[in-house]
């Protein structure tokens, strides 16, 4: 065997593969190239480890493709996994975003004034959203983008937080507004530092998104000390949850309906639309069902005999009675047996009970925590910030809160430095996930807790924030949803790839290369699907005032006119649209829409359900 005889047999199988199709395994040769101590001393056959390498790639091909088809969801194998066969849903969301994306395009060409149909603005907003999930389908259910495994190394670790942590002090800069819209006297804009600002739980939020992508993407949860800190990090945002929606409910008193339908629907688009394009389920999202699991029970418990919230033991009561209920459905009720039984058994949704009492269970009263937080806050702030007293300030607990302020804030800030290490020395004594997800109901309020009092401890702290951190904190929910198939592969178990791991590049090196490119595409879509998520929210809620919304939008709309409309008047654009009968038939249902909140929101559960019964 010789260079000679070998190299015209390669190139007739190359050729035979070109043309006709015919599979041949060129990996076996790319693995061995260039590389001699691949082979014995012999210089004919491989060495064991490489034999045994080239045996596994043969068995993934055949036995990878076997189970995947077979087993369908969760899609957890990165090599050689044969995909099933799109199904008519899939098919129909991939026409659907080709054609969104088509109008978007071109969406003034065909935009026209007295017609009251969708606004440029919320076509592209379709067009968005129909191109990451088309893009998620491509990434992660297609051989389009390759699949690696993870493998975990505290240098990829620690590089990757030290990135992150270097970027985001970077772009630390101060939080300000002015005192008044109306106020344009002033030439310098007012300081404003609340406890908990905007700026501030956006930045946490963002901090603590980066903490969790990298954990997932390095695999770092083999490793148990950074496990205990990244459940700790996901009880935060559950925290906040509590804390930001009772802050809403307890100063603004709006418990309508259209507005817990779009809170909902803003939590749950994009994470009930995914099962549909990649064959996964709706509590595969976790994250998006938890939040709005936490959202209905502090709704509910805010709205139930709102007119007595102002009473404070009435309050702290009903959150007594909530956390009480809420336990007694997770730990001590077959509740959650029976809602997921009839769910299969009129809805063909199949969820796993157990996974989600257990998700429930691990943050079962931080919630509440947050509740209580946001009631404590908001009486403090009213006692030591008003210029008024009170009528209750004659109570002797106020009166010494009001003289005592700054001590008690001393005392807090001290408090909070000693308990949060005595904390994370309570918790290195768990030597299982097991025993400290035990603990962690009961325990997760006090680093928590520390951390909120320590960040606010100054009013330098308090007026300072990451912008970096802030900006990905708001598309926090959108990053870790989309992290399954854009950024993450094989359903969260290997790491998408371009393909340029293994290739020499003299920019960082090829793996990280590959992971910046990738990141960048991944935090882009995020961005444009949260804006995206708004809009068609407002649609749905409220058709009648989407104009004017999409008009007062910022987003700018793709420049596109086609040459022919360059020789319309501006009557004539604006009279262009549907004609005949498909005006009168898009008015009609333009009429129908706008009918009542209710028959749009029956609609679309009457949608998902159709598509759950006739899935393929």
């Amino acid at each position: 065997m010789t260079p000679a005889r070998i190299d015209p047999m390669n190139e007739y199988m190359s050729n035979t593969s070109a043309q006709h199709g015919m599979k041949v395994l060129w990996s076996h040769s790319l693995m061995t190239r260039e590389n001699d101590f691949a082979y014995d001393e012999s210089g004919l056959h491989v060495v064991e480890n490489v034999a045994a390498r080239k045996v596994d790639v043969v068995l993934n091909m055949r036995c990878n493709a076997e189970l995947t088809m077979k087993r369908g969801f969760p899609f957890n194998k990165t090599s050689c996994s044969a995909y099933e066969h799109r199904h008519m849903i899939q098919a129909s969301l991939l026409v659907f975003s080709l054609v969104m994306s088509f109008l978007g395009w071109g969406a003034r060409s065909f935009y026209v004034g007295p017609y009251k149909g969708p606004t440029p603005n919320l076509i592209h907003a379709c067009m968005k959203l129909g191109l990451a999930l088309a893009y998620c389908f491509l990434a992660d259910r297609t051989q389009v983008f390759s699949k690696v495994q993870k493998q975990f190394t505290y240098p990829d670790f620690f590089i990757l937080c030290a990135i992150v942590l270097v970027l985001g002090f970077a772009s630390i800069g101060r939080s300000k507004t002015r005192s008044s819209a109306s106020d344009t006297t002033s030439e310098d804009p007012v300081v404003i530092k609340p406890f908990l600002s905007r700026d501030q739980t956006d930045e946490w939020k963002g901090w603590m998104q980066f903490a969790i992508l990298i954990y997932h993407y390095t695999g770092a949860s083999k490793v148990l000390w950074i496990y205990k800190i990244i459940r700790i990090l996901v009880a935060s945002y559950l925290f906040m949850t509590g804390y930001g929606n009772t802050i809403f409910f307890y100063q603004k008193s709006d418990y309508s309906s259209k507005r817990y339908a779009k809170v909902m629907l803003q939590y749950n688009l994009l994470s009930c639309l995914l099962p549909y394009m990649m064959d996964t389920h709706y509590l595969f999202y976790y994250f998006a069902p938890l939040v709005s699991f936490w959202y209905l029970v502090v709704y509910l418990t805010m709205r139930i005999h709102h007119d007595a919230n102002t009473r404070l033991p009435v309050l702290l009561a009903k959150i007594a009675v909530s956390s009480f209920l809420v336990t007694s459905l997770v730990k001590w009720t077959p509740f959650f047996e029976g809602l997921f039984w009839l769910l299969e058994h009129t809805c063909r949704i199949k969820w796993d009970v157990r996974e989600w009492k257990f998700r429930v269970g691990l943050d079962l009263y931080i919630v509440y925590a947050g509740m209580l937080a946001a009631i404590l806050c908001s009486k403090i702030s009213l006692i030591v910030n008003s210029h008024h007293v009170p009528a209750e300030a004659e109570s002797p607990l106020i009166s010494f809160i009001r003289r005592q302020w700054s001590k008690i804030r001393i005392y807090s800030i001290i408090a909070a430095s000693i308990l949060l290490p005595a904390f994370w020395a309570f918790a290195y004594q768990f030597t299982t996930k097991a025993d400290y997800n035990k603990w962690v109901p009961y325990i997760s309020v006090v680093p928590i807790g520390c951390f909120i009092i320590l960040r606010n401890s100054t009013d330098y702290l308090r007026g300072t924030y990451s912008k970096l951190f802030a900006w990905l904190g708001r598309y926090s929910l959108e990053t870790f949803t989309l992290q399954f198939h854009i950024w993450l592969a094989a359903d969260t178990n290997g790491l998408l790839s371009l393909g340029l791991r293994g290739r020499k590049f003299a920019l960082l090196g090829s793996k990280y290369l590959d992971l910046t490119l990738l990141s960048v595409i991944f935090l882009w879509m995020s961005w444009l699907v949260a804006g995206a998520t708004v809009k068609i929210t407002h649609w749905i809620i409220e058709p009648e005032d989407c104009e004017r919304f999409m008009q007062e939008d910022q987003t700018p709309v793709l420049p596109v006119v086609f040459v022919s409309d360059i020789r319309l008047s501006e009557a004539a654009v604006r009279n262009r649209g549907p004609k005949g009968i498909w005006r009168r038939a898009a008015a009609a249902v333009e009429i129908f829409w706008k009918k009542s909140l209710e028959i749009r929101l029956a609609l679309i559960l009457l949608l998902m359900w159709i598509l759950n019964i006739v899935w393929l």
